[in-house]
């Protein structure tokens, strides 16, 4: 079976039977399901509603996104009658309320949107699981319509129950990534918790497997790694140690990475890989410390 993973303000429909799967916080996802054709789609908005009648990311806001993600099910079966509704999220995640003090409330307006302009359609909706102080990462079955849902630890639970730091390693070199995974085990403060060669499987275990740290590297297949990096910060931020050949301090790229989110920057030829492990460790430790201690989880959240 087929799984997709959806980003924030994207939507998938389908009638190919599949898994789609997201990570949600205050965002709130709609899944729908015709048991008559098999036609099912799941969309994951942001906000309740615009403030700017001329926005064209439509997929962002409950007020356009649930409409647009009905409307592509309507125009295969125009029959109202014939689907139903699940939603999920509109969480206040506990960090979001250390942040300011407050409840922003976003997440229950998306969840209160989604409710009115369901009822509206006439479109019975069937289960929901929302609000409360933890993220959620969902998975829509669209052939039984069955909606797994895993709650997300928050920071300060997570680590009540890690020792060690649980590092995702992004790159495409099996060198490196040997040579980081050897590294990294021999030290007291990390592990490593999973090995991607390419974004889209960083995409995936971003969701399995919940890394505290990533580190990345740059020019790899399929997508580099700074468009990867700017992904991530919009729906999932995380700390990110970029690991690059081509990231040199003051260069262009060296900014971009900054720009886009990056914790912080390592030049890959100063771990000089060919000198042995100890090398590697004096240089590669103290950049995944910093990493995590400049992460500021206050720039953006779910």
């Amino acid at each position: 079976m087929d799984r997709i993973f959806l980003l924030p303000g994207e939507f998938h429909a389908t009638k190919k039977p599949c898994e789609i799967s997201t990570v949600l916080g205050s965002c709130v996802s709609i899944c729908l399901h015709n048991s008559g054709s098999g036609l099912a789609a799941m969309n994951h908005y942001v906000f309740p509603e615009s403030s700017n009648p001329d926005e064209t990311d439509r997929g962002r806001y409950g007020s356009t996104a649930i409409d647009l993600v009905i409307r592509s099910l309507l125009a295969v079966d125009p029959i109202v009658g014939h689907y139903t509704a699940q939603i999920y999220g509109g969480a206040t995640p506990l960090r979001t309320e250390a942040a300011t003090g407050v409840s922003s409330g976003i997440g229950e307006r998306n969840v209160a949107i989604a409710e009115k302009l369901l009822a509206e359609r006439g479109i019975k909706v069937t289960a929901r699981k929302t609000g409360g102080p933890r993220g959620y990462r969902i998975h829509f079955d669209t052939s039984t319509a069955q909606v797994r849902v895993e709650e997300i630890l928050g920071a300060s639970e997570r680590a009540a129950t890690i020792k060690k730091k649980r590092i995702l390693i992004v790159d495409d070199s099996p060198t490196v990534c040997k040579v980081l995974q050897t590294v990294i085990a021999s030290t007291n403060e990390f592990e490593v918790c999973g090995v991607a060669n390419d974004a889209y499987q960083a995409r995936d275990m971003l969701v399995s497997l919940e890394p505290d740290l990533m580190t990345l590297d740059i020019i790899m297949p399929k997508m580099d790694g700074i468009s990867f990096l700017k992904k991530v910060m919009q729906f999932k931020p995380m700390p990110v140690l970029i690991c690059s050949t081509i990231a040199k301090e003051g260069s262009a790229i060296f900014n971009d990475a900054k720009a886009a989110g990056a914790s912080d920057i390592l030049d890959k030829d100063t771990l000089q890989l060919y000198q042995g492990t100890d090398k590697v460790l004096s240089v590669l430790k103290p950049k995944l410390m910093s990493a995590l201690a400049r992460f500021s989880p206050n720039r953006a959240s779910i």
